[in-house]
């Protein structure tokens, strides 16, 4: 009889461990997995944030290295100048965004800000100049027109400036130029093309104008690193009418 009561009670001793066993066990299993779950999207989010951070140090850190500045004396191009040839081989036409800068490369885009009113505009250089003492830069027609700086008023010049040892780094970098900020190196992410040109001018002529209409908004025209390298004016480029990101500001604190 005992014995018939001890093998009864070990079964059941048996069934109850396992029963309990096989609950912890799926307890256990179905924590893990909402664990798993967890940390896995934090994850996620956590490494494209550090991917962003990571970019936007590679871009501040490629803008400060390839960013150039100069303050001066402007003077602009008479009509006299009209139609005659540049030292680049381009023909000097007032109406379009040019300037003359004694020694930035043929091809750079630079940021003039009269000092008076701090008005700005971009102009592409494309000649040799000027020759008089505290000057330093000899912008056309119409790009004194947006700056209100028929005269010599001093001004302050910013560019991207070509560097053979940073090409590389730069690669797959564009090269952003805005009325609004300075010259920024920065990604495609950051930006949001609008409009593709290979006349500087025209998208120039495009740029002040939403610039005026939507004074808030970061316009810029920008450009891939290879284009700005590209020997000017011998090969073609594109310039891109972009606007650059609200996010892309934040990240890089602008």
């Amino acid at each position: 009889m005992f014995s018939k009561i001890n093998r009864y009670f070990y079964k059941f001793t048996k069934v109850f461990a396992f029963t309990v066993l096989f609950i912890l066990s799926v307890i256990l299993i179905t924590q893990a997995e909402d664990y798993t779950d967890l940390p896995l999207k934090f994850s996620e989010e956590l490494i494209l944030k550090e991917r962003e951070i990571e970019i936007a140090e590679q871009n501040i850190s490629l803008t400060e290295q390839l960013q150039y500045s100069q303050t001066g004396i402007s003077s602009y191009y008479g009509k006299k100048f009209h139609s005659r040839k540049t030292s680049s081989g381009e023909i000097f036409l007032s109406n379009k965004y040019t300037a003359a800068h004694r020694s930035l490369p043929f091809g750079s885009i630079v940021k003039v800000t009269n000092a008076n009113n701090n008005k700005s505009t971009l102009v592409l250089i494309n000649d040799r100049g000027p020759f008089v003492r505290k000057r330093i830069i000899d912008i056309s027609s119409i790009a004194a027109k947006k700056i209100e700086s028929y005269g010599i008023p001093v001004v302050s010049i910013q560019t991207i400036i070509k560097n053979n040892d940073l090409q590389l780094a730069a690669k797959d970098s564009y090269f952003a130029f805005c009325l609004n900020l300075e010259p920024l190196v920065l990604t495609i992410d950051n930006l949001n093309i609008l409009q593709i040109f290979e006349d500087f001018s025209e998208a120039m002529a495009i740029l002040h104008e939403l610039q005026n209409n939507h004074p808030y908004i970061d316009y810029c025209i920008a450009l891939t690193s290879q284009d700005y390298y590209k020997p000017y004016p011998k090969e073609k480029r594109s310039y891109y009418l972009a606007i650059i990101t609200p996010r892309t500001l934040l990240t890089m604190n602008l």
